[in-house]
């Protein structure tokens, strides 16, 4: 006969006559918990991936952007190297304090006179420092204009060309104002990075149309990150705004055959039949 005993601890224990044997409890599942418990991949957790037509892609787009940004970047580096060694040039310490007019009445002559010659050297001092940081803030601005003109000359050549574009494209100018008026209603004005390759792009006209006849496809583009934005504007709007382009027949005029010298008009009407 054969009893058994259960335990607090989950170990079911069987008496027989030769030996004991001890069942651990099989109803706890230690790796069903731990893998419940474990915390799941959530989708900010996983890098950014692209397939390998998406990467060639943003590859071409901003190494196109990088190539026509270099001339402009090599300018500012210039002017931004001229106005740190103003910035160099600048005296560190502060304008110099000039103190009163001694009192002649309350000093010694000796103490007067050097209290004099203190005050004539601050003051002296002081209208040298004034001059100097005069000169360093006009040829700052000087500078800052310049920046200035060189990206508005950049942003006018770049509307210069996108308007072009638009002709060529049968995007009518009243067409394009009113596009880009809604675009920008959505934050995609001339100061987003998105801007600069719509208007780099030969079918940015189009592209600007195609989205702002689409309010849904641009919040999409606008909630996106600046990456998959790039690609999904470079592929997929790029190609469906190309629709939008008019279609141009090529077909080449019919070809009017002149009639062969001394053929007269062909009779109308049956053999023998005559017309008055």
């Amino acid at each position: 006969m054969t009893d058994t005993l259960q335990t607090d601890s989950g170990l079911t224990i069987d008496y027989g006559d030769d030996e004991v044997i001890e069942t651990p409890n099989q109803e706890t599942e230690p790796d069903s918990v731990n893998a419940e418990s474990a915390p799941a991949e959530t989708d900010k957790d996983r890098a950014v991936e692209f397939s390998e037509e998406q990467q060639k892609v943003f590859n071409e787009v901003i190494g196109k952007k990088t190539f026509k940004l270099r001339e402009t970047e090599r300018e500012n580096e210039r002017l931004a190297k001229e106005l740190a060694e103003l910035r160099s040039k600048v005296p560190t310490n502060t304008r110099p304090e000039v103190p009163p007019i001694p009192d002649p009445y309350t000093l010694t002559e000796e103490q007067y006179r050097q209290a004099q010659q203190s005050r004539d050297k601050a003051l002296s001092d002081a209208i040298a420092f004034d001059a100097r940081q005069a000169q360093y803030n006009e040829q700052a601005r000087q500078i800052r204009a310049q920046q200035e003109q060189q990206q508005q000359r950049e942003t006018e050549e770049k509307v210069k060309s996108y308007t072009q574009q638009a002709t060529k494209l049968g995007v009518k100018p009243e067409e394009l104002q009113h596009a880009a008026s809604i675009v920008q209603t959505f934050g995609l004005d001339g100061y987003h990075p998105l801007a600069s390759l719509i208007l780099a792009d030969e079918t940015g006209p189009l592209i600007t149309k195609y989205l702002a006849s689409n309010v849904l496809e641009l919040e999409r583009v606008m909630s996106m990150p600046l990456p998959n934005a790039a690609v999904y504007l470079a592929t997929a709007v790029k190609q469906k705004a190309a629709a939008l382009k008019p279609k141009v027949n090529t077909a080449p005029d019919p070809i009017d055959t002149p009639l062969a010298s001394g053929t007269g008009q062909k009779r109308r009407g049956p053999e023998g039949a005559t017309f008055e």
